[in-house]
């Protein structure tokens, strides 16, 4: 089965990332894009071919805002939570991670992985089943992120809660109904930060499972917000403090 990726951000990030992985790059005649140069410049240098279509080839594509250009793409290498953490062991760094708990709108989850990855974390962490897979939708919204961040996707959640929790990361639990916080939150330590459901937030065993949960604190006249934005809010909270530091 054809993998694509879509729209001028993500494909310049993986022409940068792995250009061994791109088999070819198609581009709408008669259209302008902006910064296509660029891109046809690194394919040239990496011999890889360039079609140039029809505007009809791409309606297949029309709900992906494919931007006029695609790409067909080997599938990344998937990294194991073993390997990261192995990885962070043997640095001697504080681990990061951003775990997806069951979010099932992709470009939720694309939009989250792309703050991960400006963020400095480590591994997003996501179930194969209850949330939305990694598709075409959650590459395009990434914008390259999936690139720059391991992406790894678990059969339990929990279980690998519990395997972070043994290598002493703290696992914290994003929910409007906490006590503490944001901006309690010991952001320094090694952190894993649990972004719930878009409708039902965190499910009842991970948030048993969670160290800590902590609230944004909200002070307009709406009490929650999307789940990417929530996500993101926190993610940058660890930054801020890390920087701070």
């Amino acid at each position: 089965m054809k993998n694509f990726i879509f729209g001028i951000h993500s494909i310049s990030e993986i022409l940068k990332m792995r250009p061994q992985d791109v088999r070819e790059i198609i581009v709408a005649n008669n259209r302008t894009i902006k910064n296509l140069e660029k891109i046809l410049n690194l394919a040239k240098q990496f011999h890889i071919p360039i079609l140039y279509k029809e505007e009809s080839w791409f309606k297949w594509a029309r709900q992906m805002n494919h931007q006029g250009i695609v790409a067909e793409v080997r599938m990344k290498k998937e990294s194991s939570l073993d390997d990261i953490l192995s990885q962070l062991k043997t640095q001697e760094v504080s681990g990061f991670f951003l775990v997806l708990d069951e979010i099932t709108d992709p470009h939720n989850v694309g939009a989250l992985i792309r703050s991960a990855a400006c963020a400095g974390v480590h591994a997003v962490i996501l179930p194969k089943r209850g949330g939305s897979p990694l598709t075409s939708a959650v590459a395009k919204t990434s914008s390259g992120g999936m690139e720059h961040v391991a992406v790894i996707a678990v059969a339990n959640i929990n279980y690998a809660l519990d395997r972070l929790k043994k290598e002493g990361v703290w696992v914290i639990g994003l929910a409007a109904e906490a006590e503490a916080s944001l901006y309690e939150m010991p952001g320094l330590q090694a952190i894993a930060l649990v972004v719930g459901n878009e409708e039902q937030g965190l499910r009842r065993l991970v948030r048993e499972n969670c160290d800590q949960l902590i609230k944004i604190p909200m002070v307009g006249g709406m009490d929650s917000l999307n789940a990417s934005v929530a996500g993101g809010i926190a993610l940058f909270e660890v930054v801020r403090q890390r920087i701070k530091e």
